[in-house]
């Protein structure tokens, strides 16, 4: 269901691609949403014929109205980085990022709940392979090997990541990259409850959905308290999960930027500044 979501905004999370792969994908979205749903649900004539309507409106409705907000964010996302960022600066850009992420629910939940009252059990049970064999993947990369393996596996992405901004890190910066991960990285097992569960309330509403078929209306509004949960957690675990999400990644955030030096802090600039000139050309295109 996150795959889906990303399909109508860029979040600062897609400043991990490239400026040519973000217009590519971006234009192309209408396809890939549509690829996508049919990888997963095997999509159905009359599911076809409404994707085919919607997600080109869809996208132009994003483009519209989300996409000047995110530059604007874009912007203000590049004045911080004159320095290393303070820690409310850095709490910032991550509660933004989830903030761009929900209001974007607000612009898919009409043709969301469309979709949903056009599933059939058989969909659903595809759905429901779908999540079992990424979880048996999560599990492979993740819980299998050693806590060891599995933590060099996380933080050569997090490096990663990060160089993509950054440049190259020194082998001095690196050490203590790894330093903040074993600080800040959450528990995979933790991670792959929150993943079960989270997959387990989407499943329980479709499949309500799909027995009890309500209004439009009333789907709308399942599916708005479904992703609502998805993102800020439902009982008062989810919702210190969900904190303790933010608040690490604020920490992983601000540490990171102490460790860099001036030419790094620029090369960081210049990245964001070409992303700002990628989100301004789509939205004139």
């Amino acid at each position: 269901m996150r795959k889906l979501l990303l399909f109508f905004f860029i979040p600062f999370t897609l400043l991990l691609n490239s400026c040519s792969s973000i217009q590519l994908a971006y234009n192309q979205s209408d396809f890939l949403l549509k690829w996508w749903l049919g990888s997963y649900i095997d999509s159905t004539a009359s599911q076809k014929a409404f994707l085919d309507q919607a997600a080109p409106k869809l996208l132009n409705t994003h483009r519209v109205n989300e996409l000047p907000q995110v530059q604007a964010k874009l912007i203000k996302l590049r004045s911080l980085f004159d320095r290393p960022i303070r820690f409310e600066e850095a709490k910032f850009i991550t509660v933004e990022s989830r903030a761009v992420f929900e209001s974007s629910i607000f612009i898919l939940l009409d043709d969301a709940a469309t979709l949903a009252l056009l599933l059939n059990p058989n969909q659903l049970s595809n759905i429901e392979k779908a999540f079992k064999k990424a979880n048996s993947q999560y599990q492979s990369d993740y819980l299998t090997p050693s806590s060891q393996v599995s933590f060099e596996k996380r933080f050569d992405k997090l490096v990663e990541r990060t160089e993509f901004f950054t440049g190259d890190l020194s082998k001095t910066q690196k050490t203590q990259l790894q330093i903040i991960a074993s600080q800040f990285l959450l528990d995979n097992s933790t991670i792959y409850q929150n993943r079960l569960r989270k997959q387990a309330d989407i499943l329980s509403t479709l499949n309500l959905i799909i027995q009890t078929k309500p209004s439009h209306s009333a789907t709308k509004e399942m599916l708005k308290t479904l992703f609502l949960g998805l993102i800020n957690g439902r009982t008062a675990d989810q919702k210190e999960y969900e904190q303790l999400r933010i608040e690490n990644s604020t920490m992983v955030l601000l540490k990171i930027t102490e460790l860099l030096n001036d030419q790094q802090l620029k090369k960081v600039q210049s990245k964001i500044k070409s992303l700002e000139v990628d989100v301004n050309s789509l939205i004139g295109s």
